[in-house]
């Protein structure tokens, strides 16, 4: 499952590995430079 969420300040990307069932959420917050 892939989230993609796109705001006029940052960009919210989720990552969710569906070969891992544990609980293992990637968020990275890219701030535009």
């Amino acid at each position: 499952m892939k989230h993609r969420i796109k705001y006029p300040g940052f960009c919210f990307q989720s990552k969710q590995p569906k070969d891992n069932k544990s609980s293992n959420i990637s968020i990275q917050v890219k701030f535009p430079s």
